[in-house]
């Protein structure tokens, strides 16, 4: 009986040839990467972030809007908002403007209804920082009149909030990496880095000198997953791991595809796993090796870099690298780390 031939997917194919290609183009050079500094004290419209103007309408207005943190930044100081907005010149002086940073009122001001622009300033306190990102809340109470019964939806009830006048003002420093298998694409693909107009930090293979298909093919299932669950394409750079030394992987997030016994660093780095690489095998907490077969997955603190990562995906044999593989390109058992 004839077998059919089994194939990669289409977007697993595309990944395996970015590898190739990767070893050639993408090549990382010894001591070309350098390691970020804290990153400085920034400032962001709401222009950068994508939105346009948008309006307060009717005498209870409300608007909404997301501000997503970078989830490598630490920000122990609270942030700075400076609001530009035009009220309606028909609103009464007991109008008010509410603005809310995660249900958590911020300020209430009475907007000065005359046509231009003008600007106000408050802060986002440090415990309303320390999640994925910010929801403000715009809440406006518009009145034409003083009477205790007024139309609710007039035009001239409006509030226009200018968003390239709008700025947000952040301090972070570094996050200290956190690892954690369940939570491996959120911090590995550092997404968020796009809306601040800053570089993504790449995702750095280390894979053996002359790599196998088996390794390519690992390689490609790590990079599509990681892919497919951060909804982005994030930068990759590939380089042989007898061409690099840890201390010069920069800003990466390095990721170590292959066997122990093909991998110099672990020479190294191994026995500062969570499962160890000690006396030529992988072994558990109560230090007895693991069994043959066995595919693995760790993830760490990258070297000399304590707010990156490094990911190792290896097995105590080919076959426990093939297994190791399975789990990124079968996205229930990802799910399940």
């Amino acid at each position: 009986m004839r077998k059919e031939k089994w194939m990669l997917p289409p977007m697993l194919q595309r990944v395996i040839w970015l590898f190739i290609i990767g070893l050639g183009a993408l090549m990382v050079l010894p001591g070309t990467a350098r390691a970020q500094e804290d990153p400085p004290s920034l400032q962001v419209t709401l222009k950068d972030l994508g939105y346009g103007d948008f309006s307060l309408r009717g005498m209870y207005g409300t608007s909404r809007l997301w501000i997503p943190l970078r989830p490598d930044w630490d920000i122990q100081t609270e942030a700075t908002l400076e609001v530009t907005y035009v009220a309606s010149p028909l609103l009464r002086p007991r109008s008010t403007l509410t603005l809310y940073a995660n249900k958590q009122e911020l300020i209430s001001i009475r907007p000065i209804a005359d046509g231009q622009p003008h600007t106000f300033t408050t802060t986002i306190p440090v415990n309303q920082l320390q999640g994925k990102g910010v929801t403000l809340d715009f809440q406006g109470y518009l009145r034409l009149t003083d009477d205790p019964c007024e139309e609710t939806n007039n035009p001239g009830q409006w509030i226009r909030i200018l968003t390239r006048e709008t700025r947000l003002t952040l301090n972070p420093t570094w996050r200290p990496a956190e690892p954690e298998l369940a939570q491996m694409d959120e911090v590995l693909v550092v997404r968020e880095a796009r809306d601040y107009d800053q570089p993504t930090p790449p995702l750095l293979f280390i894979l053996p000198d002359q790599p196998t298909p088996l390794e390519l093919t690992v390689a490609s299932q790590v990079a599509a997953r990681l892919a497919a669950e951060s909804g982005t394409r994030p930068p990759i750079q590939v380089a042989f791991a007898s061409q690099i030394q840890p201390e010069e992987t920069g800003d990466a997030q390095i990721i170590l595809i292959g066997e122990p016994h093909r991998l110099p660093w672990m020479d190294q780095l191994g026995r500062w796993l969570p499962a160890p690489w000690w006396q030529d095998t992988f072994r558990d907490t109560a230090g007895e090796p693991l069994p043959a077969g066995q595919g693995v997955i760790q993830i760490t603190r990258a070297p000399g870099r304590p707010y990156r990562y490094l990911l190792l995906v290896s097995g105590t044999s080919e076959e426990g690298l093939r297994r190791a593989g399975n789990a990124f390109a079968e996205r229930d058992i990802y799910l399940a780390l």
